[in-house]
């Protein structure tokens, strides 16, 4: 099984006044051979979106590309799976990480 599958909790690093965040548990479960789906709650400047769906292509390491609200994130699992770092360079109050 991949090590991306699973339900990894946000801390609280995004800072809400400035940044759509995911907020709360960030499922990620398999879609197909290739890809991935990736689903959170969101809190902060997201205009009316309350929640994001996406799918996303499957890794082949342990680092890939999402857009939220329209800014890149890299987002980065760590060696023993255990949690995501998701790294806005444009905005690092943005940033954030989930266990």
């Amino acid at each position: 099984s991949l090590p991306w599958i699973g339900t990894f909790k946000t801390d609280n690093r995004c800072n809400q006044q400035l940044c759509c965040c995911l907020n709360g548990n960030v499922k990620i479960n398999e879609q197909n051979a290739n890809h991935l789906k990736l689903s959170a709650p969101l809190a902060g400047q997201c205009g009316s979106e309350k929640e994001i769906e996406m799918q996303v292509v499957k890794p082949t390491g342990y680092t890939t590309v999402i857009y939220l609200a329209g800014q890149p994130f890299s987002v980065t699992l760590t060696v023993d799976n255990k949690m995501i770092s998701l790294d806005n360079r444009m905005y690092p109050e943005c940033s954030g990480k989930a266990v």
